[in-house]
């Protein structure tokens, strides 16, 4: 298998974005925004934002880098 990606500047693509589920909300008023670049061996490639605030979600498999501001996150239950 080959990945072929052009090189991009993550922080300039357009993403779509929809406010945080009150439930998953912890802080603020977040909204997340995605935008699909690829798949490859089965994994999606892409770019995810969040807005100022805080939220509660699990991910079985992800791998993230921070381009952008800070994060943080643990592995406390919900």
């Amino acid at each position: 298998m080959t990945l072929s990606l052009d090189v991009i500047n993550v922080n300039s693509v357009p993403l779509d974005y929809v406010r945080v589920r009150s439930e998953a909300t912890t802080a603020g008023t977040p909204s997340t925004g995605t935008r699909e670049l690829e798949a490859f061996a089965g994994a999606g490639i892409g770019i995810w934002e969040m807005t100022e605030g805080g939220m509660r979600d699990i991910e079985a498999e992800e791998l993230f880098v921070v381009t952008a501001g800070k994060a943080s996150f643990g592995d406390s239950p919900l």
